[in-house]
């Protein structure tokens, strides 16, 4: 990415430059989509993880 500051042509330069434009804004676009799963999938595991804890609670009550 560094070397795109040494080219001499100006149209190279912008072909180099768009390149990497578009490739950090396309891992820009992942990152985000990869971060809301992320988030959504702890927040249903987390929630699962709850009940089944109530739930176990509850029946160890209901056993003595």
């Amino acid at each position: 990415m560094i070397s795109v500051y040494f080219l001499t042509g100006h149209d190279e330069i912008k072909s180099k430059t768009r390149m990497y434009a578009l490739f950090f804004f396309g891992l820009a676009v992942f990152s985000f989509m990869f971060n809301v799963a992320q988030h959504y999938n702890f927040g249903a595991m987390g929630e699962y993880l709850t009940k089944r804890t109530g739930e176990q609670n509850v029946d160890k009550d209901s056993d003595m």
